[in-house]
């Protein structure tokens, strides 16, 4: 769910938990905070409304990283590599 909101523009706040820190760079394309800190979410979200210029960065990088990190042919390179791999 996280890279279709990061394609349509939509700053990330989340959690570190789980592979959310995979894909979520810490104040390059959203902001992290540790997990049951309802006080992180709101200076996060804060943050994120109060400052147009962050909400511009992270809508960029978020839409940099999303076409990068799956884009389908690469994607299908590395699954073709990974399978002649194991069939060595």
């Amino acid at each position: 769910v996280l890279p279709e909101y990061m394609l349509a523009g939509i700053p990330i706040v989340a959690s570190r938990v789980d592979a959310i820190p995979e894909i979520i760079s810490d104040h390059e394309n959203g902001l992290l905070i540790q997990p049951d800190d309802a006080a992180g979410v709101y200076y996060a979200v804060k943050k994120i409304l109060s400052d147009i210029v962050l909400q511009d960065k992270f809508k960029k990088n978020g839409n940099k990283d999303v076409h990068f990190r799956f884009n389908a042919e690469r994607m299908a390179k590395e699954h073709e590599e990974m399978f002649m791999n194991l069939l060595k």
